[in-house]
This record gives C-alpha cells, structure tokens and sequence, in this order.
C-alpha cells in the first residue's frame, strides 16, 4: 500500500540527476531543499524552546540556521543510506521500495533522538519549553520527530521536481 502510494505520488523512481549519471547533482537537490524546509520549520518551533521566544532575533536566526543545516545534514545522510540499502539502479535511479523509505525514515529518526537526547541532556544545547509535548521515557520533544516525519518525504518530493525540471530544460536545450 505504501508503496503504491508513493508511486502514485512520484510516478518514477526519483533520478540522480536525471540521466546525466551525476549523482552530486540530487545531493544538492536534497540539501538545498531540506534547508530551506527545516529553516522554516525551525522558525515556527522557537515557541517550543526554552528562552527561544525572548531571544533577540539575530541570535535566534543564527541559531535555527545552524540547525536547519544540520538538519539537511541528516536528511542527506539519511537519504545515502536508504539508496544503500534499496539499491541505486543501473540507471543511477533511486528505486522507491519499502527497505529504502523505512530505512530513510529510521535513519533520521535514529539520529534525531540521539541529537536530542545529547543537546538536551549531556550538552545542554537547549531545554524545552513547557509547550514542548514530550515522548514519555524517551524524554524527547514531540516537535522536533514530528518535523523529520514532515519534511524529509516533502523534500524527496520537491528534489524530484526540480530534477525533473532541470532535466525538461537540458534537454531542450539540446
């Protein structure tokens, strides 16, 4: 069901670079793209923070930017091992298969409670505010793996677009 879904949604496996064999060319894709989606969602979590709300805006803007580029970070490295683990096709495509998304949806969520749990707990990096809803146990805000479940499918999605888009340009050029 899943995955036809997601096919349903993509049609095609997602390309790497669309047939130019370049892969640099997705990486790009999904970390500009991952960026600018965790900037905003950064931006709109300052409430959840503690001190975040009261902070002068320049300090709080350098502050979800480095964390917006982590977060891309993790979206790319969580999106290498899922085309590990599904398989790059000859065709240098990502194939859409079960392994792959389960596997880019864990990666991140794996690597995003360990970042939680050591900036809040051992590094003292931020604190959550009492609007945080946070995981029982776990002791990890809801927001922050509510935004990785979020953002990192609309990011495959907005990367395709524009590679489909720089593809549709290229060619005719040509």
């Amino acid at each position: 069901m899943l995955r036809e879904s997601i096919s349903r949604i993509a049609g095609k496996p997602i390309p790497i670079a669309y047939g130019y064999g370049n892969r640099i060319y997705t990486g790009i894709s999904i970390y500009v793209v991952a960026f600018l989606l965790h900037f905003v969602w950064e931006m709109w979590q300052v409430p959840f923070f503690e001190g975040m709300s009261r902070a002068a805006h320049w300090d709080a803007l350098l502050f979800c930017t480095q964390a917006a580029f982590g977060d891309a970070f993790i979206t790319l490295l969580a999106f290498l091992v899922a085309s590990f683990l599904a398989g790059w096709s000859k065709a240098g495509k990502f194939r859409y298969r079960l392994r792959g998304w389960l596997s880019f949806v864990a990666t991140g969520l794996l690597l995003t409670i360990m970042l939680e749990l050591l900036a809040t707990k051992f590094l003292d990096r931020w604190q959550y505010s009492d609007l945080m809803p946070v995981l029982p146990y776990l002791e990890v805000g809801l927001v922050p793996l509510l935004q990785w479940l979020a953002l990192p499918p609309l990011t495959l999605w907005l990367s395709l677009v524009f590679l489909r888009g720089l593809t549709v340009a290229r060619s005719q050029r040509q």
